[in-house]
């Protein structure tokens, strides 16, 4: 999953993300290909991504992990980072019979749960090719979506 800080949770570190809207890319100036928020998550439970896997190419998922994670606070790209626990822990909260009910498990018996997650403030052709590596490596499917820009605009 993506990397950690050392209080447990992912970025910022070096350069710290951006919680301030959108910033021009990297080499731009104002008015230019604007960056935005996009959330990559990577989907699937441990125990699934790694069923079947020798340890060679676990750790080669950890360590291509732990790079990109290390990159992406290094060039500020990373707003924020975490790993999710196997959803066997998960807790869903239904509403039956008039009141919410906490239940154990996940939402739904799903094949694909959310895992981890990036926040990284970059272009859309940046955050497709962060996803792609770890695809490349993992064949387990990556959603990137853009964060909504609740800013005022100028």
């Amino acid at each position: 999953m993506p990397g950690t800080r050392n209080d447990g949770r992912g970025c910022p570190e070096p350069g710290g993300g951006s919680d301030q809207g959108r910033t021009p890319a990297p080499g731009r100036s104002r008015g230019e290909d604007y960056t935005m928020k996009y959330m990559i998550m990577m989907f699937g439970g441990i125990g699934a991504a790694t069923r079947n896997r020798s340890p060679e190419w676990v750790a080669g998922m950890q360590e291509l992990l732990m790079k990109l994670d290390t990159e992406l606070k290094e060039s500020g790209e990373c707003v924020d980072s975490d790993a999710l626990v196997d959803p066997s822990q998960a807790k869903t909260v239904r509403f039956a019979d008039g009141a919410p009910v906490p239940t154990d498990g996940p939402f739904a018996e799903v094949k694909e749960s959310l895992a981890g997650y990036w926040i990284l403030e970059v272009d859309e052709d940046r955050a497709l090719q962060v996803a792609s590596q770890v695809v490349g490596y993992t064949e387990y499917p990556m959603e990137v979506r853009r964060i909504m820009d609740h800013s005022p605009q100028q």
